[in-house]
């Protein structure tokens, strides 16, 4: 079996497996993405501010009856039902924090989730629900589980069920982008696998998260850039395995622009640029377009074709993040009292070396944690594969980067030069804006900042041990990849299921 082979296979296996284990809004913050993405299926793009200041929108009861049962372990019994509504008429909100589900306190058996399909969707009786954390995502980071969702409530589907059809639906986008990355690159395949079936990227993928979609996009666009970088005269790959015939003596088109002749032509030009465009509209990884540059060239035929074609990439990534942030400018609502979006740029711009201080205090403190965060941190953070195998996964990925280059291949010290500036930078500015979103005022320690913010720029960092010597690029190791991420993945089922039941 093709590595994009091993890989669909154990993602919808494991995927599935992820899902049906993982408590209903036990992913982070999923309980504000379930929101966020149930408001976008009924057609609203923006959430609405009301005297308190805080972005929601009214949404049906059985909603937050479904949220406030999870997450007080509360069985939805008629019993039960008097006790849900003072929570509710208190004012209770889902909040990660009050998560039930710890190594003392297990799912409640009695409650598990079969009770909740008891709680009908009655969309007509609604209350107000705030999710100030996802209400400025832009709209197609919800847009795989807004659909789950939509499809479900055709059907008039408890809330919980909802839940369960836009993980799926998420699950699926995601998997599909991830295929195509490692069907399209020329290198890389076995690291690929492993790094879109490491436990965090699968679990993650596996719920109503809005970093499927962004982990999935960055890793096809990723893969585009180098395949254009690399390849000359390849004939598109046959997407999903259908080769496309020649009808009536006209060559079958490139399938999704593949075609990578000696000149970059028009159609690759588009991928690359909705690929780019869809990347900026999920999170703010603008800066990956710069990964255009390991492309040479003379493979855009004129220079200044060339270079106009990368400032407009650039600006438009750019700007794309300035229009949407102009857009939900007033949704957003800090979580803390002391933070301040307005008093922490006052801080920086009066003391620059601060932010910097903070930035590399904050990464030499907690940058085994963010590591550890990446590859295998479960559930709402409290669930975490043994330090043992997340130490494995890494070093197995490394040795995967080491050895995965092709001998016909090279990437020189410019490539690798425009990897590591893109790749610090991007880890610079994903800090700068948790520094603004999250930490107090003057804080000197970034507060918040998580390691599944850096999954996208993970390739990068393993592409910095591309070498030609130590080249093992052969389907012998097929065999031991699909072992390897078989073990991995059945090591954080089992971590799952312990965690909750």
């Amino acid at each position: 079996m093709k590595p994009e082979g091993i890989f669909i296979l154990a993602a919808l296996l494991f995927g599935a497996l992820f899902l049906a284990l993982t408590p209903p809004l036990q992913a982070p913050d999923e309980w504000s993405h379930f929101f966020r993405a149930y408001q976008l299926s009924e057609g609203h793009i923006l959430a609405e501010k009301d005297a308190s200041g805080l972005p929601g929108r009214r949404l049906p009861t059985s909603l937050i009856v479904t949220a406030l049962s999870l997450f007080h372990n509360i069985p939805f019994t008629p019993e039960n039902g008097p006790r849900i509504r003072d929570l509710m008429q208190r004012g209770e909100s889902p909040n990660q924090e009050l998560n039930p589900f710890t190594p003392e306190k297990k799912l409640n058996k009695k409650h598990t989730i079969l009770s909740l399909f008891r709680v009908p969707l009655e969309g007509s009786n609604r209350v107000r629900v705030y999710f100030p954390g996802s209400s400025i995502y832009p709209p197609l980071s919800h847009l795989p589980q807004a659909a789950g969702i939509a499809l479900g409530r055709l059907f008039n589907a408890p809330p919980v069920l909802l839940i369960y059809m836009g993980r799926a639906f998420n699950l699926l986008c995601w998997a599909f982008l991830a295929y195509l990355a490692i069907k399209v690159t020329p290198v890389f395949k076995r690291v690929f696998v492993l790094l879109a079936l490491t436990p965090t990227s699968l679990f993650l993928a596996s719920s109503l998260s809005a970093d499927a979609l962004t982990n999935g996009l960055s890793l096809l666009l990723i893969a585009v850039f180098l395949r254009h970088a690399f390849e000359e005269g390849l004939q598109a790959p046959a997407i999903l395995g259908l080769q496309a015939p020649a009808i009536l003596g006209l060559q079958a088109p490139a399938i999704l622009g593949l075609q990578a002749p000696a000149i970059l032509g028009g159609r690759a030009m588009l991928l690359m640029f909705s690929l780019t465009m869809a990347l900026s509209l999920t999170k703010s990884y603008f800066l990956l377009p710069c990964l255009f540059l390991l492309i040479p060239d003379e493979k855009a035929g004129d220079r200044r074709r060339y270079y106009a074609f990368f400032a407009l990439l650039l600006i438009m990534s750019i700007a794309s993040v300035a229009v949407w942030g102009l857009v939900v400018r007033d949704m957003f609502a800090p979580l803390r009292p002391d933070v301040s979006m307005t008093g922490q740029l006052g801080f920086i711009s009066g003391q620059p070396l601060g932010f910097l201080s903070a930035l590399g205090k904050t990464f030499y403190l907690s940058g085994l944690a963010i590591a550890r965060h990446m590859a295998g941190q479960l559930g709402h953070f409290d669930i975490s594969l043994p330090k043992a195998l997340i130490l494995l996964h890494w070093t197995v990925l490394i040795l995967a980067a080491l050895t995965s280059g092709r001998k016909d291949i090279g990437l020189s010290l410019k490539g690798k030069s425009v990897i590591s500036i893109v790749l610090i930078f991007s880890a610079g500015i994903m800090s700068f804006f948790i520094y603004l979103t999250w930490t107090p005022v003057g804080g000197g320690v970034i507060e918040g900042i998580q390691g599944r913010y850096f999954i996208p720029l993970v390739p990068l960092f393993l592409l910095l041990f591309y070498n030609r010597r130590l080249s093992l690029a052969t389907s012998r190791l097929n065999p031991v990849l699909a072992v390897y991420a078989a073990f991995i993945l059945s090591s954080a089922a089992y971590t799952i299921l312990r965690g909750y039941y």
